[in-house]
């Protein structure tokens, strides 16, 4: 079973997510842990419009054992990075709570940069 998903919205707030979560329980098939696979994408998102100059798209692969999330932002300098948060003690661990639940990475481009997270599921 493979299959992709893309849903094309340029996100700049995070009222917003809301739209995304439901697009997410429409699209992510019922095999995969939908908790975490919200809380990845949504975070992927997040960090896009707080730091990457806002979200352009998202996509879903679904293939044999894991759901990938890539999300396209505006900004290729600012790379989320894993460590103590800059924000202080009640905010910015995010990557950090995306890098326990999934393997995820970076992918350079034109107008921006690509985050992307792997979610493994039993198939």
């Amino acid at each position: 079973m493979t299959y992709r998903r893309i849903l094309h919205r340029t996100w700049c707030d995070v009222a917003s997510l809301a739209v995304l979560r439901r697009w997410l329980r429409s699209n992510v098939p019922s095999g995969v842990d939908s908790a975490d696979a919200e809380l990845v994408c949504t975070e992927l998102v997040a960090n896009a419009i707080e730091h990457g100059g806002g979200a352009r798209a998202v996509r879903i692969t679904v293939d044999s054992g894991h759901v990938r999330f890539e999300v396209d932002d505006c900004d290729a300098t600012a790379v989320p990075t894993l460590g103590t948060s800059r924000f202080g003690r009640y905010r910015g661990r995010g990557i950090t709570v995306v890098d326990a639940l999934a393997a995820w990475g970076i992918a350079g481009a034109e107008r921006g940069k690509t985050v992307w997270a792997r979610v493994e599921f039993a198939s």
